[in-house]
């Protein structure tokens, strides 16, 4: 099954994000009363996976109905960063008029911290220009990124990562849904894995819980390291090793999954979880930026927190 078809339909399915629900729900309704009632420039941020899309599309149904998908138009901002894409592909669009009707159309922008300054400065005059026929979604993973004339003319609307318990919920709906029945274990492990996003927590389900049990595997290994009784040297040796060995491409992703296992399986100190998070984070910056090896700065990462420890 495609993970979209999973999606929430409804602003009332989203899970983990009342704030946010609730203001698009007075927004909707307000604009349904016949009163006039003027939409904003929306600008939706939080971490990617956490459903800013699946807000949007959700809150274009509220507003326009069935003529919502003639007049929703999505797009991602990663995938052309730079002036054109305002001048080639949301100006003509924002120039066309609604279809079948429609009060107006909507416009979702889907990672706009990612356009240039250029870029943005010239939506901010095409927001402006366009209103009378289109209505505006941005959606920012970083709203830092997002230039101050943009977030002045915009209503934000924060995304915040989903709890475990949320996590848990999107997944036994969707596992209900799909006719999936997963182990306690591996449903545990998709909870931790997911981060708070609802996304990959749908992503590891509908791959069986595979990418959850790689999160059990390392775990493993994880414990077996922190609680040996052998030479500090040679335990973080075959750490490494087997790391290379496996074939772990991503290993970002690998230096946080000890950090969570170390963190969740206490295996140090309370006092000593910050310095852990810190010196993992850190490493996975390193090797993000391409300025270190990165089974190197593994081997370099665990001397630093079991010498800490």
């Amino acid at each position: 099954m495609n993970p979209e078809d999973l999606r929430p339909a409804t602003l009332e399915e989203i899970v983990g994000q009342g704030n946010a629900v609730r203001v698009l729900k007075s927004l909707a309704a307000k604009a349904n009363d016949g009163s006039g009632f003027p939409i904003p420039s929306l600008l939706f941020f939080g971490p990617p996976g956490v459903g800013k899309t699946t807000a949007a599309i959700a809150f274009a149904k509220e507003l326009l109905g069935p003529l919502w998908r003639e007049n929703f138009f999505e797009m991602n901002a990663s995938d052309d960063r730079g002036i054109d894409t305002v001048r080639d592909r949301i100006i003509p669009y924002v120039d066309s008029m609604p279809s079948d009707g429609a009060p107006f159309k909507i416009l979702f922008l889907d990672e706009a911290d990612m356009l240039t300054p250029e870029a943005q400065a010239a939506l901010r005059r095409t927001m402006e220009t366009g209103s009378e026929t289109t209505r505006f979604i941005l959606a920012a993973n970083r709203v830092s990124k997002v230039i101050d004339a943009l977030r002045s003319r915009t209503l934000p609307i924060p995304f915040r990562p989903l709890s475990d318990a949320e996590i848990r919920r999107v997944v036994d709906e969707a596992a209900k849904k799909v006719g999936l029945t997963l182990d306690p274990t591996t449903v545990d492990a998709i909870v931790l894995v997911a981060e708070g996003q609802a996304r990959d927590a749908v992503n590891l389900l509908l791959g069986g819980g595979n990418g959850a049990e790689n999160y059990l595997t390392i775990t493993s290994k994880v414990e077996a390291l922190f609680k040996g009784t052998g030479p500090v040297v040679d335990r973080v040796e075959d750490f490494t090793g087997w790391v290379r060995v496996e074939g772990y491409s991503d290993i970002e992703r690998v230096l946080l999954t000890i950090e969570r296992a170390v963190v969740a399986k206490g295996l140090v100190p309370k006092e000593k979880i910050p310095r852990v998070s810190y010196e993992a984070a850190s490493s996975a910056f390193r090797v993000a930026q391409g300025l270190a090896a990165p089974v190197l700065e593994v081997r370099a990462f665990l001397y630093r927190v079991l010498g800490a420890v």
